[in-house]
């Protein structure tokens, strides 16, 4: 993977760590879980943890988000080694995210999908089909899937832990 820059609109330089491409393939190759458990996080608080490629040999970062209020949630894969954000899930009936004018300037209403997109990293959205707010577990499953991580931790919240 490789920086590139380019000039924007105003002749600012904007810096793109990966290309489409690249992030394409970052995002479609299979993926590993380095942990066999992890426990979901309390309300307010975030959750960090490892997952691996080996084509391409990658290391990622996991971080799962759980809200103080209501069923916010956000789950978002990066890249560790220069936290470039691949995909992420934000999980809320009333959240609004307006996608760049560039993209279509579209309203996205609900929980929906962040994916990469060259020049504009985690800016584009599209609405997240089949997802309900409240099923915290079923819904990082289905990022892991999304994300390609066929070697899956547990999971486990705190109230399961205590029967």
């Amino acid at each position: 993977m490789h920086i590139t820059s380019r000039a924007d609109d105003t002749g600012r330089r904007c810096i793109n760590i990966l290309t489409q491409e690249e992030a394409e393939i970052l995002l479609k190759a299979l993926k590993e879980s380095l942990v066999n458990f992890i426990s979901i996080p309390d309300n307010g608080t975030n959750l960090d943890f490892k997952v691996k490629s080996n084509q391409p040999l990658e290391m990622f970062t996991i971080n799962l988000y759980k809200g103080n209020i209501g069923k916010k949630y956000n789950i978002e894969a990066r890249i560790s080694k220069n936290n470039v954000r691949l995909l992420a899930l934000h999980i809320n009936a009333t959240n609004k995210h307006y996608n760049p004018p560039e993209l279509g300037g579209d309203l996205i209403t609900g929980s929906h999908w962040h994916i990469y997109r060259e020049g504009f990293n985690l800016a584009f959205a599209y609405p997240a089909k089949d997802i309900a707010d409240k099923d915290f577990c079923e819904n990082t499953l289905a990022f892991f899937r999304e994300f390609n991580i066929i070697e899956v931790p547990k999971l486990s919240s705190q109230i399961d832990l205590l029967g």
